[in-house]
């Protein structure tokens, strides 16, 4: 269980920008959550820091909800412009519905790029509001990316299996066999033409009527049981020091094993 003691310690690391960077990294990570007992802490090392530390310090505060001061200071950041997508997705996740309008207003007055515009909808949305904006970002880079506008359309970008089916080229359209090829319809000779394209000719076909063979009405043979061993002697096959098996050897009526008529002298 976290301590007050290392919570304000913890504290201290990552607000000292003499410490290497992975040390108050692992600080940031640490007062992520559980550490309720030093929010007001936390806020007033923010309202004295600024740059990198003001910015982890009020994304560790965005995570315990229900605070005004710290709405503001998520509202602050937004209106800065250094990462609107970030402060806008942190506004939608915080909670508070006075983000909506706020949120909506942002992006009436300022211009957004599409990732921008994508988080502040998003964020809006979240806390329950509806966001509407016909603005066009067919111009705009990001947009043009994920929507592969830009990308010519080669052969890269189709599917290996497209055309795995397709009669070749050269193909009689009608009965879909090459030309040169006498095979009738139905034919099962393997080529690459009888089974509908020229892509596998040559190789063993895997699948299909060519690869069945007649049912034989023989049941299958039953298995052969070894005529020794462990199992058999558990289940009452009993084995002399000769090695002669006694299973059809007769018990006489004191109950003792004697060999049959043949092996005896």
């Amino acid at each position: 269980m976290k301590t007050k003691e290392e919570m304000l310690r913890m504290l201290a690391v990552l607000t000292d920008e003499d410490r290497p960077y992975p040390e108050r990294l692992e600080a940031y990570e640490y007062l992520l959550e559980d550490c309720d007992e030093i929010v007001d802490d936390m806020l007033e090392k923010f309202y004295v820091s600024e740059g990198e530390t003001g910015k982890m310090l009020i994304e560790i505060l965005a995570g315990y909800k229900g605070n005004p001061a710290i709405y503001m200071g998520l509202v602050s950041y937004l209106y800065k412009g250094e990462d609107v997508a970030l402060f806008a997705r942190l506004l939608g996740s915080y909670g508070d519905e006075r983000a909506i309008d706020l949120l909506k207003g942002f992006a009436e007055e300022y211009e957004l790029n599409y990732n921008e515009y994508m988080e502040v909808r998003n964020a809006v949305e979240q806390l329950g509001g509806y966001f509407d904006d016909d603005k066009d970002y067919s111009d705009d880079p990001f947009y043009r990316y994920l929507k592969g506008l830009d990308e010519p359309e080669t052969d890269t970008r189709r599917s290996p299996f497209e055309n795995i089916f397709a009669p070749a080229e050269g193909a009689d359209a009608e009965d879909g066999e090459d030309d040169g090829c006498d095979c009738d319809d139905g034919c099962d000779c393997g080529c690459g033409t009888c089974r509908g394209t020229t892509r596998f000719a040559g190789q063993r076909p895997r699948f299909g009527p060519w690869r069945r063979q007649p049912r034989d009405p023989r049941p299958p043979p039953s298995p052969r049981r070894p005529q020794s061993g462990p199992r058999q002697q558990a289940a009452g096959r009993r084995t002399d020091a000769a090695g002669i098996n006694t299973k059809n050897s007769r018990r006489t009526n004191d109950g003792n094993f004697c060999l049959p008529p043949f092996y005896r002298a």
